[in-house]
């Protein structure tokens, strides 16, 4: 299990409302409850099969309720991403039988299979291959399976010839998208300051980031708009290069969690203050 909660135990189906499970659907259920706490394959596929068959539906309204009380999946996306996992690896041993692949290994975690499931069927074979080549171990981490997966997305984009969909100057919002570097910044705003053939770099309120097209959402702006907004994300991002304090560093990365293209009259002044003494500190030092 991937979540620290333990899972809530039941032998008997409580029945909520008046549907009345049969007996085989309750037989079936406790079979399959039994397979979710097994490997990540038999969870995914016996999870895809209750939610398929609505066989939560005696004891709970919804899927995820279900899957949060029964097995501990605080996480309401967990359960999706083992079925999406399953689905993928049953794709692996399905493509190891056509061609008679027998020595590959198989995943046997859903972190190494969670970068697959952006791929079609095919792509997610030669990704993991690939990964499988590249680590030199017998089942490559997660991270290999990543890399694996964005190389394999980076040929196909080159080789349909797709240019980068966004531009410089264009305001556009974070979103994480498994990122680390962006850890704590969805839905910031910010202005993209330079684009390369499969990644951009966003200039935020406090800094310079490297992002994919996953990892932005443009922000429909008149002209007019766009420019005033560039005004904003400049005067914030030259005040974070700047030693600052603590209260100030806060309001600016406020500022830039939320996109603004024209200040309340506080915020002005309160930005205003703070130029004006970075500005005098700047002047004692020449």
């Amino acid at each position: 299990m991937n979540d620290d909660s333990p899972a809530v135990n039941s032998k008997a189906v409580e029945v909520v409302g008046d549907d009345i499970p049969t007996p085989q659907e309750e037989e079936d259920l406790q079979r399959l409850e039994k397979i979710v706490e097994c490997s990540f394959l038999d969870a995914g596929l016996a999870l895809q099969e209750i939610n398929t068959r609505k066989l939560y539906r005696f004891s709970h309204k919804t899927f995820e309720d279900y899957c949060r009380d029964r097995f501990g999946y605080l996480n309401r996306r967990h359960p999706y991403r083992l079925i999406e996992a399953a689905l993928v690896v049953e794709n692996l041993l399905k493509k190891c039988d056509q061609i008679g692949h027998k020595k590959i290994p198989m995943p046997n975690n859903e972190a190494q299979v969670r970068p697959l499931t952006q791929l079609d069927e095919e792509q997610q074979w030669e990704a993991w291959e690939n990964a499988v080549t590249e680590s030199k171990t017998k089942v490559p981490s997660a991270a290999f399976v990543k890399k694996s997966v964005e190389e394999l997305k980076q040929r196909v984009r080159e080789k349909a010839n797709v240019p980068f969909p966004y531009k410089v100057n264009d305001v556009c919002k974070i979103i994480v998208k498994e990122n680390p570097q962006l850890r704590g910044k969805s839905g910031h705003w910010g202005i993209i300051v330079e684009v390369m053939n499969f990644s951009a770099n966003i200039q935020l309120a406090d800094g310079i980031y490297q992002v994919k097209e996953e990892n932005l959402e443009e922000l429909s702006y008149t002209p007019d708009l766009r420019d005033k907004a560039k005004i904003i994300c400049d005067r914030l991002y030259k005040l974070s290069q700047h030693e600052l304090e603590k209260s100030s560093k806060v309001f600016i990365v406020e500022l830039g969690a939320s996109p603004l293209v024209v200040l309340s009259n506080l915020q002005e002044q309160i930005l205003q203050l703070i130029e004006k003494n970075v500005d005098c500190k700047g002047n004692e030092n020449h």
